[in-house]
């Protein structure tokens, strides 16, 4: 699988933050792009068909959560599921919010693409996953200019920030088309730039 995931607790111990990774795009690691770009692609399918790639990614990042979260209390980690976040970038961001809408736990992503559709189609995948019934919620953080969380059906409305360059500036390059708006649009989807 192409997942990559890590848990984080708080120090004391209150808080716990599962934080999924995002597409790699780099040449060095080939395999691991090619199969993220295969996972990412589901998201383009109208259909809500999700890749062979991409359910094998949520089997495990669901068998991951649910496996983590049983095993805090030996390591003297004593939160309740309100407590307990998913977060993510791009494809990481999805997975964090599919994991979110069966488990209920709370959820902040960052230009994640919409996932509803697919995750209707991901049921079977996700039976390892308790629901928690804690009401969390899911929200979705765009960088302005950024067009891959314009793809897919989102689960709610994304919340739109501020991007460092002016929405002004933006619009008159993403309009100019060509190399200007593939310059911006990738711009405006690097995490780097969100924080």
């Amino acid at each position: 699988s192409a997942l990559r995931a890590a848990v984080y607790v708080s120090d004391d111990r209150a808080h716990v933050i599962f934080v999924f990774r995002g597409t790699v795009p780099y040449l060095t690691q080939t395999v691991t792009m090619l199969k993220n770009f295969l996972e990412d692609a589901s998201f383009t399918n109208i259909s809500g068909t999700p890749s062979l790639y991409l359910e094998e990614v949520i089997t495990t990042a669901a068998s991951f959560v649910n496996c983590e979260i049983v095993s805090l209390p030996a390591q003297g980690v004593t939160v309740t599921p309100k407590n307990i976040y998913l977060t993510g970038h791009s494809l990481g961001g999805a997975i964090a919010q599919i994991l979110s809408q069966k488990s209920e736990l709370n959820a902040s992503v960052f230009d994640a693409p919409g996932s509803a559709e697919v995750y209707k189609s991901l049921g079977s995948r996700l039976l390892s996953l308790k629901n928690y019934e804690v009401g969390g919620t899911s929200n979705n953080y765009r960088l302005y200019g950024d067009q891959v969380s314009l793809i897919g059906t989102q689960f709610s409305t994304p919340i739109t920030i501020p991007n460092i360059l002016p929405n002004s500036v933006i619009d008159v390059i993403d309009a100019l088309g060509g190399v200007g708006a593939l310059v911006t649009t990738f711009y405006s989807h690097s995490i780097e730039n969100m924080v």
